[in-house]
């Protein structure tokens, strides 16, 4: 064994390393499906080729297991690219942020590109990865898992990543122009059985081609519209709502101090909890609720999935729909998407909010879809019980 394969393996301790005895070199890298690779974002420099995949090597056992045009990368990672190709066909860019939530459209659009490449040829492989090959790889392969099998559970695909990419599973992962021309307006926050202060509520959005969350909002005392012992009212200052005109919302609470004495403050592990909102998911109503408490849609939404076949593109207008959702606190995420929230803040938090589309849109997303490439509701609902 090489120096380089020994520092591989400490390094991805947890990771299966796969062994090419022909090449004699050792990867971090899964097989997930017999076309399905996930490994940990390749290098080309020369430090990190000492203890990451090597860039070179990776190509070469592509190249001499698969065929010198029958590989492709996807990149998810939202850092930096990690090295460079001088054939850029041979590489998928579609960034988005560690330890969150995938913008709502681009789980459909890097789903559809795999599934596209690997159905063009059956000698094609995909391989997927972000840095580790872990948490953006393991939603995106799982996601690809449940598109390509209707009847696939999300806990099953997510099983079967895990015993597939990783030595000891304990627990497994708990891992379009349609959207843009949508509204979402925030009319107000309620929190119920408030616990402890907040040092702050924060509403951010997707930046930079998904390679930064950019602060949209953060509220302040005076947003207060209504505070009592039982509940707080968090509105907007000097207007009605708040308007966003990206669908992916994340909204944050902490908190890192729970009183003062007299001479010091006294301070406790911060708080930290998080939930992502996605008009789409009462855009598209009750077809897509979730089957559990994941759910982020009201359960009185009406609007269906496909539009009425009598539409006529004559009659269509903007649809304003006003809904609200009720979140516990033990459903948010905490800390980098684990279950570490710290200490509990609320019970829970009620978010009422409108969403304003055109009619035509539904319409459009449909007629200049085929027919196979369109996302079912039952493959939509999986896509996003995934965590």
């Amino acid at each position: 064994m090489s120096v380089h394969d020994i520092l591989v393996s400490i390094r991805s301790f947890r990771e299966k390393q796969y062994y090419d005895k022909d090449l004699k070199i050792s990867l971090d890298l899964a097989y997930i499906t017999d076309n399905l690779i996930v490994c940990s974002g390749p290098v080309d420099d020369f430090l990190h080729k000492r203890y990451r995949n090597n860039l070179d090597q990776i190509i070469d056992f592509l190249n001499a297991n698969h065929g010198s045009n029958n590989w492709k990368f996807f990149n998810l990672r939202a850092e930096k690219l990690g090295y460079t190709l001088a054939d850029e066909n041979r590489i998928e860019y579609l960034p988005f942020l560690d330890h969150e939530a995938p913008p709502f459209y681009l789980i459909h659009e890097i789903v559809t590109k795999i599934t596209d490449y690997l159905n063009s040829d059956t000698s094609k492989v995909a391989v997927i990865h972000c840095k580790a090959g872990k948490g953006r790889s393991g939603t995106i392969a799982c996601c690809y898992l449940m598109f390509k099998n209707p009847e696939l559970i999300p806990k099953t695909a997510d099983e079967i990543f895990a015993s597939k990419r990783f030595k000891y599973v304990n627990n497994p992962l708990s891992v379009d122009a349609l959207s843009s021309s949508c509204q979402f307006k925030f009319q107000n926050f309620t929190i119920v059985n408030p616990i402890n202060e907040f040092t702050s509520i924060k509403i951010k959005n997707y930046a930079d081609n998904n390679r930064e969350l950019k602060l949209v909002y953060e509220f302040v005392h005076d947003d207060i519209i209504l505070n009592s012992k039982s509940t707080i009212v968090y509105g907007f200052k000097d207007q009605d709502a708040f308007v966003l005109s990206k669908p992916d919302v994340r909204v944050s609470f902490h908190n890192n101090l729970i009183g003062r004495s007299s001479s010091s403050f006294l301070k406790i592990p911060m708080s930290s909890a998080h939930f992502w909102f996605n008009g789409i998911f009462d855009l598209f109503g009750s077809e897509m609720l979730l089957s559990n408490s994941d759910s982020l849609v009201d359960n009185n939404s009406q609007a269906s999935l496909t539009p009425p076949q009598s539409m006529d593109t004559q009659d269509l207008q903007i649809i304003t729909r006003e809904s609200h959702k009720i979140l516990k606190w033990d459903e948010l995420d905490g800390f980098k998407g684990t279950y570490n929230r710290g200490i509990k803040l609320f019970d829970s938090i009620e978010v009422h909010y409108s969403i304003s589309f055109n009619s035509d849109l539904v319409a459009d997303c449909y007629s200049n879809t085929p027919q196979d490439k369109r996302l079912s509701n039952s493959r939509i609902r999986k896509l996003f019980k995934m965590r």
